[in-house]
C-alpha cells in the first residue's frame, strides 16, 4: 500500500514504511538504528518521485550502502556481545543482503528505473528481518542478566 504522508525529515514520501513500536528489539542503540534506516528509505522514495538531480540519488545510494554495513557490524557486535548463539547464521543472513543491496544499488545507478525494485527491496527486508530475525535477537538478550554483554561494554567505555 502506498500512501503520501510527511516524514520526521520533513519531505513527503509516498512508501507506507513508518517507525512502528513493535518494530523495537529493547537495545537502544539499535532501535535508534532502525530507525535511521526507515528515515533513508522514505528519503530514497522522496528523491524517486520528486525532480532530483542524478547526484542526488547516487549519493542517497552511497548513504544508503555505508549504513547498512555500520548497522550490520554494530548489530553483530551486539550478537556477540552477548554470546547470542545464532550470530554466525544472522550474519550470514546480513552478507547476503549486503551482496543483494549492492547489486540493486549498481542497477539503480544504471538506471532510474532500477530505483524502484531497489525501494521495495529495502522496504520489505527492514519490515520482514526486524519482524523476524532481530526479535530472535530481543528474546534471546531477555533471557540473559542486563549486566551482561553490550551494557557492560558501554560502561567499560565510559571508565577508559
Amino acid at each position: 500500500m502506498r500512501l503520501f504522508r510527511r516524514t520526521e525529515a520533513g519531505f513527503e514520501s509516498h512508501t507506507d514504511i513508518a517507525w512502528d513500536h513493535s518494530y523495537e528489539i529493547g537495545q537502544p542503540e539499535i532501535d535508534a538504528q532502525h530507525r535511521f534506516l526507515i528515515q533513508l528509505i522514505r528519503r530514497l522514495d522522496y528523491v524517486l518521485h520528486h525532480p532530483v538531480q542524478n547526484v542526488d540519488l547516487v549519493l542517497l545510494l552511497r548513504e544508503v550502502k555505508k549504513y547498512a554495513d555500520f548497522h550490520f557490524a554494530s548489530e553483530e557486535s551486539y550478537m556477540h556481545a552477548i554470546g547470542y548463539p545464532a550470530r554466525a547464521e544472522h550474519g550470514e543472513i546480513h552478507s547476503h543482503m549486503l551482496s543483494e543491496l549492492s547489486v540493486r544499488i549498481l542497477k539503480a545507478r544504471q538506471s532510474w528505473r532500477n530505483a524502484e525494485p531497489l525501494l521495495e527491496f529495502l522496504a520489505t527486508w527492514l519490515r520482514t528481518h526486524i519482524a523476524g530475525e532481530d526479535k530472535k535477537i530481543a528474546a534471546y538478550a531477555s533471557t540473559i542478566p542486563a549486566s551482561f554483554g553490550w551494557e557492560m561494554l558501554q560502561s567499560e567505555k565510559g571508565r577508559g
